[in-house]
């Protein structure tokens, strides 16, 4: 029964391939010299598509080989090359734990001009964050360390945290008790996110805490904070 099946799809086939050369034969050269056409247009338009770069591509490599970028590329790749002159015991004004960039402008303190638009927005809403962090630091007065937050080492004093972000990790179970605020960090346009520098927290100091002098992990953020 297969061989039989085979043997009917071997002719079936036969007949479609003898139909179609006949239809071609039947073709008048106008119509002949149109497919002719149009299949050479197909296969130029194939090879051109293939040989031009998809555009946003293009566009990429063109920003990268503007001057800024270049001068980008060759500081982070300075920073690279030289991380252990800045991650060694030797005394220096900067030295990040995990990266640092050279020759990026630095002050003290930044102008609040220089990310207004969060800054604004962070200080509009003030009372919206104030009224989750309450609701959230009511817990400490049933337990020494709540769920959710967490103690660090200090030379003397307390000091708690509570992260919505982690090293660039959301932490789903915090934002969940804190949902406006965790709702109003996607509204930052430069909140630093999906990489280990990006944090974002509610930080807790009690009375006489004394936090030991260090250096954060990079100089290629702002910390803002908001009190």
């Amino acid at each position: 029964e297969w061989l039989m099946d085979w043997s009917w799809s071997l002719d079936g086939l036969r007949d479609f391939i003898a139909t179609g050369i006949q239809s071609f034969r039947d073709c008048d050269a106008t119509a002949l010299a149109a497919v002719a056409c149009l299949l050479v247009l197909f296969v130029w338009y194939c090879y051109h598509v293939g040989r031009e770069q998809p555009r946003a591509y293009a566009t990429v490599n063109a920003l990268m080989q503007s001057a800024e970028a270049n001068g980008m590329q060759n500081g982070i790749h300075k920073g690279i090359r030289e991380q252990g002159r800045y991650l060694n015991s030797r005394p220096s004004i900067q030295k990040p734990e995990v990266f640092f960039l050279p020759d990026l402008p630095t002050m003290p303190y930044f102008s609040r001009d220089a990310q207004k638009h969060d800054v604004e927005l962070l200080e509009r809403n003030f009372q919206t964050i104030l009224c989750e962090f309450e609701t959230l630091y009511k817990a400490f007065s049933n337990c020494s360390l709540p769920q959710g937050w967490k103690m660090n080492s200090t030379p003397s004093g307390e000091w708690f945290t509570f992260y919505l972000v982690n090293q660039g990790m959301c932490v789903p179970r915090n934002c969940r008790r804190c949902p406006r605020t965790y709702r109003l960090l996607g509204n930052l346009r430069t909140c630093i996110g999906n990489n280990v520098f990006g944090n974002a927290c509610i930080s807790v100091l009690s009375p006489g805490t004394v936090i030991a002098e260090h250096y954060g992990p990079t100089n290629i953020r702002i910390r803002c904070h908001l009190g």
